[in-house]
């Protein structure tokens, strides 16, 4: 096995789609400058020109959203509006390849701008080490479905945390190796708002099925369906969110995968503090290292900064 250097460049449709070699395994339209960039900027299907706009949070470890903007291939000037899309990312690494926890896109109010939403679980380089390649497959839906896929740089997560991950106990699954596991849930920091004395912090949480499968949380969710070994009815969620790790609170479910805890005190504006969540799935409460909760292994550690207020 070897590593194999990915092409930048794709100029995709269904009678032409670039093969990847692998060796292992709400807001305005207008984006933010952020610096964030992708490779190629702009691909050209059969039917479309496919434009990749800087992000409107800069591709970090951890919730990122960006924009793209659909045209005619003609032209490039005849907004594409009312298409189905569809996002798939994947990270390709010298050992293996996995995707990432996803909202998707749909259609901005500018037409023919569609933003998507995904998380991403790791940077494309840590500490000046290069970790691997971030893929972003998109594909337009129609009677012959047309794909453009961008590469974009990650970054890694400075400063406050952006995800944290939980471990079930007894709640496991079957892995590639045909060994029973910890089943991951991944926390993603959303949003934190609010002023002192009543923040507000939203919370994405997503659950692994597979290396390639990490659907969101919700309290109807079907985790693994069809495997005998690895099956999970959600029939009860309960996610609590503190900033002293004694007194939580009930996080309410907004849909989606994302839950919202509200009347959060304890932090101050423009200083860092922490926030701790609690998850529990079917009365399960998961651990950070799939042990029989201690009081210390119980919840993930959140370092957050609330915004400076402003005058």
């Amino acid at each position: 096995m070897f590593p194999v250097s990915f092409p930048r460049f794709a100029v995709l449709s269904w009678v032409a789609v670039l093969p990847l070699g692998l060796s292992g395994c709400g807001g305005g339209d207008s984006p933010a400058d952020a610096g964030d960039t992708a490779t190629p900027s702009v691909v050209l299907t059969d039917s479309y020109r496919v434009e990749y706009l800087a992000a409107e949070t800069a591709a970090m470890e951890g919730k990122s959203t960006f924009l793209v903007r659909v045209t005619d291939a003609a032209t490039g000037s005849v907004a594409q509006s009312g298409l189905s899309i569809s996002l798939m990312p994947l990270m390709h690494m010298t050992e293996m390849t996995h995707s990432s926890p996803l909202e998707g896109c749909s259609e901005s109010t500018t037409a023919g701008t569609y933003r998507c939403t995904l998380f991403y679980l790791m940077p494309s380089s840590m500490n000046g080490v290069a970790m691997g390649d971030w893929e972003l497959k998109l594909t337009i839906a129609g009677a012959t479905d047309e794909i453009a896929i961008f590469y974009p740089e990650v970054m890694m997560a400075m400063g406050d945390t952006t995800r944290a991950r939980l471990k079930g106990v007894t709640d496991t699954l079957t892995d590639m190796g045909g060994n029973s596991v910890s089943r991951d849930y991944y926390l993603f920091r959303s949003e934190l708002s609010g002023v002192p004395g009543s923040y507000s912090f939203e919370l994405f949480v997503a659950a692994k099925e597979s290396m390639m499968s990490f659907p969101a949380l919700t309290s109807t969710t079907v985790l693994n369906a069809g495997d005998m070994n690895s099956e999970l009815t959600v029939v009860s969620v309960l996610v609590e969110v503190s900033s002293d790790a004694s007194h939580w609170l009930a996080a309410t479910e907004e849909g989606g995968g994302y839950w919202r805890a509200t009347g959060l005190d304890g932090l101050s504006a423009g200083q860092t503090g922490e926030l701790y969540v609690r998850l529990s799935v079917n009365g399960e409460q998961k651990t950070t290292n799939g042990l029989s909760p201690d009081g210390v292994n119980g919840y993930a550690t959140f370092i957050v900064t609330p915004a400076s207020a402003t005058m």
